[in-house]
């Protein structure tokens, strides 16, 4: 394993002291939307699956569902605008929202088959799906000539480093959640700011929201809803949140952050057994359970201004974590504003795209393909 002790030492000090289409901006890492929103989809296919993609630039959001329906509907859809909480529509007359649920129409309550999607930073797309898919993007031509995985790992650990030591950036094991009306949150708001990203995830009816404010800390919060034990985590340094069970075949347990990194992403350790675990490629690196892949769950990410339009009752993680941290304080911000700069190496530099640009990946079958923001203007 190797140690670069100068960019080491500097993360640490950040953390601690601060197929073609049928389509109907520039990158917006953090823009916050308007009343006006434009909505647009593309219904696209990759490796076989029939997919819509849709997004809005300026509500800085990117989502993607399956459109074959389980009674083997094909459906065609369209993109609504202004139209909140429904994004887009099809020709039965239905109407669906960011979670890919049925507001109105005659299938109302039915619930699209999200797509294994999440948004990141590029060149974490191209590191861990190496010739990963460009949507209307030049092919990738470089070489890949990835080492073999190391003794007792998964994956090489050339490209392992050590930011901090273990639980050095701790995760948050009792989340507190504080419900607002749309009117509170409209004109008294709250801690977080209208352009400020948050993640999002809906169990049944249940909505749990995520700041990155909090997540920037804390990269995992262990939460529940309803039945269901999941861990939340966020990587800062590659811009990835995904959601995943946390109920082991040898018992419910909780994450927490292993001060590991693997090609730039924040790597995980479970208390139950204390093995090792990549969240991009979702699953068990090293330990016990090397091998062992997780049960992933959608996730919702854009601004605090969008999310008050959709929702009546935002339901957001407070800060009152149990830790003294400055939620007013981004850590990365000097990290995310210079694209040119990561703090720790990585095994291919894919340089189709700016490698800090937000972009949307979709995973089908073990590769993936891209959607840029740009694609939504």
């Amino acid at each position: 394993m190797k140690y670069q002790w100068f960019t080491l030492i500097m993360v640490a000090l950040l953390v601690v002291a601060c197929g073609k289409d049928d389509t109907t901006t520039t990158p917006n890492p953090t823009g916050g939307g308007n009343a006006q929103t434009a909505t647009k989809l593309i219904q696209d296919e990759f490796d076989g699956l029939p997919l819509v993609i849709v997004g809005s630039s300026s509500a800085n959001y990117m989502l993607a569902f399956e459109r074959e329906l389980p009674d083997g509907s094909m459906l065609q859809f369209e993109a609504l605008n202004q139209a909140y909480p429904a994004i887009m529509g099809d020709q039965e007359g239905n109407r669906w929202n960011v979670f890919g649920r049925a507001i109105s129409g005659p299938r109302k309550g039915q619930q699209l088959k999200p797509a294994h999607s999440y948004i990141g930073f590029w060149f974490a797309w191209g590191t861990m799906y190496p010739g990963v898919e460009l949507y209307e993007g030049p092919a990738y031509s470089g070489d890949f000539r990835q080492e073999e995985p190391a003794e007792d790992w998964a994956i090489p650990t050339a490209n392992v480093f050590s930011s901090v030591g273990l639980d050095g950036i701790p995760a948050v094991d009792e989340p507190v959640f504080e419900t607002f009306n749309n009117r509170d949150a409209i004109e008294n708001g709250y801690f977080v700011e209208d352009d400020e990203l948050v993640i999002g995830i809906q169990m049944n009816d249940e909505i749990h929201l995520y700041p990155h404010s909090i997540l920037n800390w804390h990269e995992i919060v262990n939460d529940q809803l309803g039945s269901t034990y999941f861990a939340m985590s966020f990587c800062p340094l590659t811009g990835t949140a995904i959601a995943w069970n946390r109920e082991l075949d040898e018992g419910v347990t909780t994450f927490g952050v292993s001060g590991l990194l693997y090609n730039s992403n924040v790597m995980p350790y479970d208390r139950l057994t204390t093995s090792v675990w990549s969240q991009m490629r979702e699953d068990c690196v090293r330990g016990d359970l090397i091998g062992r892949n997780w049960t992933t769950y959608p996730v919702v990410e854009t601004t605090w201004a969008t999310w008050k339009r959709l929702l009546d009752s935002p339901n957001v993680l407070t800060r009152a974590t149990g830790f003294n941290k400055d939620y007013d304080t981004n850590p990365y911000q000097d990290y995310i504003s210079d694209n040119n700069f990561l703090a720790f190496p990585i095994e291919f530099m894919d340089d189709r795209v700016p490698s800090k640009e937000r972009v949307l990946g979709v995973i089908v079958n073990g590769k993936a393909k891209v959607y840029r923001f740009q694609d939504f203007q």
